[in-house]
Formats: C-alpha cells, sequence, structure tokens
C-alpha cells in the first residue's frame, strides 16, 4: 500500500485502526511498516522530521544518530500502534507516565491528544534532546524528570549502549549490551511511591519492566493501564506470574491482543510485539478491525 503525502496523523491513526491487530513479523504487518518508512522519508527536510498532526500543526523531531540507529527509528509502524493506543483511549485517561521517553515523541504525542504527562529519562544525553524537543514542539503539559523508574528509590549505576543508545539499561537488566559502554550514575524512583498520580503507563524501560510492575500491587494495578516492551525472559515470566497472581489481565499483540493464557503468548523482545496490562477484560472489544 502507497500513503498518501498529504495524510495527517488522524489518516495514519485511520490506517493503523485498520491494522491493529497483525501480528509482527508478519508479511501485511512487514508491508504496512515500509509503507510508513518510504511516507516519513519524505517528511525529512533539513535533517528533522515532520508529522502533520492537525491543522498544519507539526510535530517536528530532528534526525540524529543514536550509535548505529537514528531517530528515524521512532516512525516505524509498531510505534504507531502504541500511539493509537493513546489516540482511542485519550477521553480516559487524563495524567500519563512516560517511563522511558527517550527523545519525547510519546510524551508529545499524548501532550497533543490532550493527556498531562510525566516523563522520566534518566540518560543525560537523552534528556537534554527530550527537553528540547518539548519545547520546539510547544508542549506545555508535560513534566520532564531527569531520573529512572524502578522499585526503590535508590542511586543506580546506569549503562550507556555507544552504539545503539536505544538500548541504554539500568546495570544488570540486560546481558546483551556490546560494543562500547559507558557507566554513570542516575537517580531511580520507586514506582509504587508515584503510581497513584496516574491512570495510564506507557514502559519502555529497558529491561527493568518487569521489577516496576511487579512492584505494583494488586490495588494499584486496577487503577491503571500499561503498554509495556518486554525485554527477555525472565521479565516475560515475573510479569504473567504476578498479573496472574493478582487476576490482572495481559493482552499480548504477539497473539492479536487476545488475553495472555501460557507463557509463550508473551513476547520477549519488540520484534515480536508489545503486552497491554489492565483489570479490564474487555479493554479491546471495539472496532479495532479484525483478528482472523
Amino acid at each position: 500500500m502507497k500513503i498518501k503525502k498529504d495524510t495527517t496523523f488522524q489518516g495514519l491513526m485511520e490506517i493503523t485502526r485498520k491494522n491493529f491487530f497483525l501480528k509482527p513479523k508478519t508479511s501485511k504487518f512487514k508491508e504496512i511498516d515500509s509503507s510508513f518508512i518510504n511516507f516519513f522519508k519524505k517528511k525529512i527536510k533539513k535533517k528533522t522530521i515532520f508529522l502533520n498532526f492537525q491543522n498544519k500543526e507539526n510535530i517536528k523531531i530532528p534526525l540524529i544518530k543514536m550509535g548505529k540507529a537514528s531517530s528515524f527509528g521512532l516512525f516505524i509502524f509498531l510505534e504507531f500502534v502504541v500511539f493509537y493506543l493513546y489516540y482511542f483511549f485519550k477521553g480516559r485517561h487524563k495524567r500519563a507516565a512516560d517511563i522511558g521517553g527517550n527523545l519525547g515523541l510519546h510524551s508529545i504525542i499524548m501532550s497533543k491528544l490532550g493527556y498531562t504527562v510525566d516523563v522520566y529519562e534518566p540518560d543525560p544525553n537523552h534528556f537534554k534532546l527530550l527537553k528540547k524537543n518539548v519545547k520546539n514542539n510547544n508542549c506545555k503539559n508535560i513534566n520532564l524528570i531527569n531520573k529512572a523508574v524502578s522499585n526503590k528509590n535508590s542511586k543506580m549505576q546506569f549503562v550507556q549502549v555507544l552504539n545503539n543508545t536505544y538500548a541504554n539499561h539500568i546495570i544488570g537488566e540486560k546481558d546483551n549490551a556490546h560494543g562500547k559502554l559507558k557507566i554513570i550514575n542516575v537517580k531511580a524512583l520507586d514506582i509504587s511511591k508515584i503510581i497513584d498520580k496516574y491512570s495510564f503507563l506507557k514502559i519502555d524501560a529497558e529491561g527493568s519492566e518487569g521489577k516496576i510492575i511487579c512492584r505494583l500491587s494488586k490495588s494499584q494495578l486496577k487503577k491503571v493501564d500499561i503498554i509495556c516492551e518486554i525485554s527477555g525472559k525472565n521479565n516475560a515470566r515475573a510479569i504473567f506470574s504476578h498479573c496472574k497472581r493478582n487476576s490482572i489481565y495481559i493482552f499480548s499483540q504477539k497473539i492479536k491482543w487476545k488475553i495472555v493464557k501460557k507463557i509463550d503468548d508473551i513476547p520477549e523482545h519488540h520484534s515480536d510485539g508489545l503486552i497491554f496490562i489492565s483489570a479490564k477484560k474487555k479493554i479491546f472489544d471495539f472496532k479495532y478491525g479484525t483478528r482472523n
């Protein structure tokens, strides 16, 4: 498929709605992803990626190197699946936490949709760019916090993966970091002490997601919806067990957003999809398209 060059954010949301239940790695998913990549290649001007949000209001993110990767990776179809959730839930959720804010695109999208967002980003280099992007996109309802989120208030060592800064993480949370690394100290906040402010969490914590989610009590989990990327089998197992024990539902993109019944239903890498955690069983009972 080809996306028209004048397609706005709302138009991209409609394309995403129709293809929401596609499983990652399928030929159809790859076709849609290629369409998004080709579309955004034409939206690069003066080393800036533009997204027409509405009424000719553009969201602007600089095209920068992040080791061997680049900020262009923020505009793939998988990201727009997450954006569609923000779009769909905009009337339900008012205040969100963006845990692992990176360059801020997710927070900016939520901000434009009317959410108040607290964005947590421990990496000082990313935080500097995040702060600049929030300012350049005129977002007044985003609060910037240069800290990590974990299962306790503490100082932690943080690994900067210089050849792929998307993979930066708290030390010990990932075992596949390679290339040139730099270790710095960061401050972390206990999720259980801040969770009551939010009804929605986006978590992209590069290996810390298990500790974050498993720190939440049953009563806290019942009050929040969570979209989350999983890194590794240990995190998948921990989250599966914790949610099962507390009667909380996990929906997996790996199985077309159906309810997880067994551990193998949960993706262990973002290329296999994401998970959505909620106490509401019918969270996906709306007309996105078809699971068939």
